[in-house]
């Protein structure tokens, strides 16, 4: 019994890994597919765990709201841009800033 206890530890790791991967393979096909397919996205730069969110139409007054407050913080009038910000929360959108520009997204509710 100690020479089997020895013997297997001092088999290399990947001696054992093929025949357990070889084992998933056959047991589950579909989920090796798709661990196969989700490193080949992630190398290409895709997420593809990322939930696809439908583009919403933006109204033309919380658009002109939206100007007005990238103006106005562009102009370090933060105390405009603060009540600009509240009417937009209120009109039900939210205005995610970034150094260059902006995104209007529905408020989640």
């Amino acid at each position: 019994m100690r020479f089997r206890l020895r013997r297997a530890a001092r088999r290399p790791q990947h001696a054992r890994g093929p025949r357990r991967a070889l084992h998933d393979r056959e047991t589950r096909p579909d989920q090796h597919l798709q661990n196969r397919l989700r490193k080949a996205l992630y190398a290409l730069g895709l997420k593809p765990t990322a939930p696809h969110t439908p583009k919403v139409e933006v109204p033309a007054a919380i658009t002109a709201l939206a100007e007005k407050r990238w103006a106005a913080k562009q102009a370090k009038d933060f105390a405009a841009a603060d009540a600009l910000r509240q009417e937009l929360a209120a009109a039900g959108w939210s205005m995610l800033d970034s150094k260059t520009d902006y995104k209007l997204e529905p408020l989640k509710k």
